[in-house]
């Protein structure tokens, strides 16, 4: 019957058997990359090294450069560190009603009711920021651990 659908969750570790080392590889317009952190001391989370994010034409800086964000395809929200997210949500404050130039299907959550919140909530470990699969939707991508980086491109993956 294809009407019974499944839905789960896949561990995307950095072990030699995980589904990540055993994935091809994407290219073609539009793919952007970045360096691939992996820590010594967490050795099972791949860290990025997020240096800002870009509100209408304000782009708040992180000041960090240590592989300061976790990518997680198994965290719904995406969590800032307290302080840069207290400076997200200015600025965000500051564009309601404007022209607000970003993706609401990566950034917002449809409730019941009409009701839409934000999909970027701040995390309550210290100095620790995760990108959550909110706002991996429609992004193909591409966790080279060979290569130590990070690789994704906008897709409609509703139509692959």
């Amino acid at each position: 019957d294809n009407s019974v659908r499944t839905a789960g969750l896949v561990g995307l570790g950095a072990g030699p058997l995980s589904l990540v080392s055993q994935l091809a590889i994407i290219s073609g317009d539009g793919v952007v990359s970045t360096p691939l952190i992996i820590k010594p001391s967490e050795p099972t989370f791949y860290y990025l090294n997020l240096e800002g994010i870009s509100v209408g034409q304000k782009t708040i800086q992180t000041g960090q450069t240590n592989g300061n964000i976790i990518i997680d395809s198994g965290t719904t929200l995406t969590y800032l560190e307290q302080s840069f997210f207290d400076d997200f949500v200015t600025s965000v404050k500051e564009v309601i009603g404007a022209n607000l130039s970003l993706e609401p299907k990566n950034m917002l959550l449809l409730y019941e009711n009409n009701l839409v919140c934000l999909a970027v909530v701040p995390s309550n470990i210290q100095g620790i920021s995760i990108l959550g699969n909110v706002a991996q939707v429609d992004f193909q991508v591409e966790y080279d651990l060979q290569g130590k980086k990070l690789s994704f491109v906008p897709s409609n993956c509703a139509k692959n």
